[in-house]
């Protein structure tokens, strides 16, 4: 379900927001990578798969047992290969999880029907919320969206930016630019200047 719009005044702050949370995660590494972000998301979730053995989605969701790490790997191998439809399905079940409980699990057990384990890596929502951002940019569908903002509000009201001891602060500026970037874009295309 989707939040009512709340007028121009909303989208105005909510971008001023992410602007400076954006700041505070460029002034922990002294990086901006706001140039070619999807170019940049992409080239990220492919080294991830570079020179590894992947195994195939159709595989691990028959497992009793399925490690998340696993599945997102074997996600944007299906990505990389142009088989987004194959993997439509398994992300939303990954987003319905995340809907609900507000959690992602290291671990899920078959058809990720109920997860345990570890729910405190904030690389893994980081991961996750990259997915669903670049399938976003690829196909347009709202829900990754609206996901990826509530991953980001849960990620950025959790972390406090002013401390310089975190190493995901690269892919969470990505994470966070893309998202504004589809925003500011999705509002233009509705007539909603920003």
């Amino acid at each position: 379900m989707y939040s009512p719009y709340l007028g121009k005044c909303f989208l105005d702050d909510y971008i001023v927001d992410r602007k400076k949370r954006i700041s505070q995660i460029d002034n922990i590494k002294n990086k901006n990578v706001r140039k070619n972000t999807f170019e940049t998301i992409q080239k990220e979730l492919y080294s991830r798969i570079e020179n590894k053995k992947v195994k195939d989605v159709s595989m691990i969701k028959l497992e009793e047992n399925i490690f998340l790490e696993e599945l997102l790997l074997s996600i944007i191998q299906k990505i990389r290969l142009g088989k987004v439809c194959d993997i439509k399905d398994l992300l939303n079940l990954i987003v319905q999880r995340f809907e609900v409980s507000k959690r992602i699990y290291s671990h899920y057990k078959k058809d990720l029907k109920q997860g345990y384990g570890d729910y405190e890596s904030i690389d893994r929502y980081i991961n996750v919320g990259l997915i669903l951002i670049y399938t976003y940019h690829l196909q347009s569908n709202l829900q990754y969206l609206s996901t990826v903002l509530k991953l980001n509000d849960l990620i950025l009201s959790t972390l406090d930016l002013n401390k310089n001891k975190y190493s995901f602060t690269k892919n969470l500026n990505l994470l966070v630019n893309a998202e504004l970037e589809k925003i500011i874009n999705l509002a233009s295309k509705n007539n909603i200047n920003l």
